[in-house]
């Protein structure tokens, strides 16, 4: 009988301590969950008065991101305070006001009226028609919003209509809502352009939703503490390859080098790399001996540091002499890879679909830029598109537009559909845990999802406006390389001339800089 009992006990305090753990193991993560206003923030796009730092903390240890096998966060929408009620928003149960699920429930039945809002874009001419099939999905869905849709010509006049419209404050003189790389959020947050959502949502609301998008791209929504807009993409550059002209992707920068080496002949108009140069594509050479150009939490100017001229003067060495220097743009870089008068290619997601037609999906691999060592990685500029709100939005007549909007750019960087259409047909990154698994099924999208997790985000401080004055500087020195060969001067020739000039360009370039910070921001 005491032998009997002695087991029936073992078995009852067996269970009991795996109840615990069981209970430990859920309740822990609840308790560390994250609040409604994360407190890192992450760097941005394209000065301050301090002797540059030379190890920020951001170039020496790469952004946290999250694994491609990391799971979706589940929210916990089992907890409803009063007030709240429980939504479900693009396949995701979130709580939120109830007044905002009572808008929600009567919209989708027709029965709210007709809400007009307002979005601008500046996208090429195919991802603009693939936003505008999502409008339509999202309106059969939501048939009592209406969505006034206007793709801008480029950035400038994305910026303008913004600039423009907050100023009047007049509903439909501009964008309600409104995307970009996460990189405009200080320069906007600080106008008082843009709505910081932690003013307009309840702490769960916030939680609920952030909990769905890799940690990484709520950093980079987040600027001074609050977050100003929903993450729905990621991009970064990388290397594309030929696979006709490279079977085996090379694995170290030596391999690549050698590659670029063994293929490069001018006079046949052959060239070891296609290259697209300016401030943000130069950037992984810039990084590779930890160099930066501005730090976000220091605020301190990077361009002229021993780090920063070391990876430029590499990439003047290792890389200029194997591209087209006579022409270093955009289009002619581009139509070098696509010809086939280059084996790879360094640029971004939004030339896949050129490179596409012209080569063949299946004759195209994407691999970061491969590392020079284990402690030496180049590490490229990346941008989280972000879906901002402009204080348009919580102007006019009805109430109910504050709501259409919020719903909209929920909905858009929440549903799995919508997502995965901009993933198979534009090969945009998503920022959604959820679909990190899926993306593996779209080899290029993957790709460039390795870039991106291996990436230094752009800094988004206002003052980052006035450091990329970096690319007159870098043109400069580029300059000095291509005088050179026009002149008749041997490669070696062109580039110890180009390298002479590093150092003082790059220090005129800080100069120049930290006074443009000093007479536009003060300090």
């Amino acid at each position: 009988m005491n032998k009997a009992l002695t087991k029936v006990q073992g078995i009852v305090i067996a269970l009991i301590v795996v109840i615990a753990i069981a209970a430990g193991t859920y309740l822990l993560p609840q308790l560390l969950k994250p609040t409604a206003t994360p407190t890192t923030t992450t760097p941005t796009t394209p000065p301050t008065t301090t002797t540059p730092t030379t190890t920020p903390g951001w170039t020496t240890t790469p952004p946290t991101t999250t694994p491609i096998t990391t799971p979706p966060t589940t929210p916990p929408t089992t907890i409803l305070p009063p007030g709240m009620a429980l939504a479900n928003i693009g396949g995701v149960d979130i709580r939120v006001p109830e007044e905002l699920k009572e808008f929600i429930d009567k919209c989708r039945v027709g029965e709210a009226g007709t809400v007009t809002i307002y979005l601008g874009t500046a996208m090429m001419s195919f991802e603009a028609s693939i936003i505008e099939g999502l409008i339509n999905k999202f309106n059969r869905e939501y048939p009592c919003i209406k969505v006034e849709y206007t793709n801008y010509a480029g950035q400038d006049q994305l910026k303008a209509a913004v600039d423009a419209s907050n100023i009047v404050r007049r509903v439909g003189t501009g964008p309600d809502i409104f995307t970009w790389a996460h990189d405009w959020t200080g320069m906007y947050a600080d106008k008082g352009y843009i709505v910081a959502l932690d003013d307009i949502l309840p702490r769960e609301t916030i939680e609920d939703i952030a909990g769905n998008y890799m940690s990484s791209a709520v950093s980079a929504a987040t600027y001074k503490l609050k977050i100003y807009g929903l993450p729905w993409a990621a991009e970064a550059i990388a290397l594309v390859i030929n696979k006709d002209l490279v079977p085996n992707p090379p694995r170290t920068l030596s391999e690549m080098l050698t590659i670029m080496s063994s293929f490069h002949n001018p006079s046949e108009d052959k060239y070891g790399l296609a290259y697209q140069i300016d401030a943000y594509h130069v950037y992984p050479w810039v990084s590779l001996f930890n160099g930066y150009y501005f730090d976000d939490y220091t605020f301190s100017v990077g361009v002229n540091t021993t780090e920063t001229k070391s990876g430029i003067e590499f990439f003047v060495r290792n890389i200029l002499p194997y591209l087209d220097y006579r022409d270093l743009g955009h289009e002619n870089q581009l139509t070098i890879f696509t010809d086939g008068r280059a084996p790879m290619i360094i640029t971004g997601p939004w030339n896949i679909p050129r490179i596409k037609s012209a080569l063949g999906e299946e004759k195209i691999t994407v691999i970061p830029i491969p590392k020079l060592n284990d402690t030496h990685v180049p590490k490229p500029f990346s941008g989280i598109k972000l879906f901002w709100m402009t204080q348009l939005s919580l102007l006019g007549e009805q109430p109910e537009r504050k709501y259409a909007n919020l719903l909209f750019i929920t909905w858009f960087t929440l549903s799995d559909e919508a997502l995965m259409t901009l993933v198979s047909q534009a090969g945009f990154i998503p920022v959604k845990t959820a679909l990190l698994t899926k993306i593996t099924n779209y080899p290029i999208v993957h790709g460039f999802a390795q870039a991106v997790f291996n990436s230094v985000p752009m800094p988004k401080d206002k003052r980052m406006s006035a450091v990329w004055q970096i690319g007159d500087y870098l043109s400069a020195i580029i300059t000095e390389y291509t005088n050179a060969r026009v002149q008749g001067k041997s490669v070696d020739e062109a580039v110890s001339i180009a390298v002479e000039s590093i150092s003082p360009k790059l220090n005129e370039a800080y100069s120049i800089i930290v006074d443009t910070i000093r007479r536009t921001y003060g300090g």
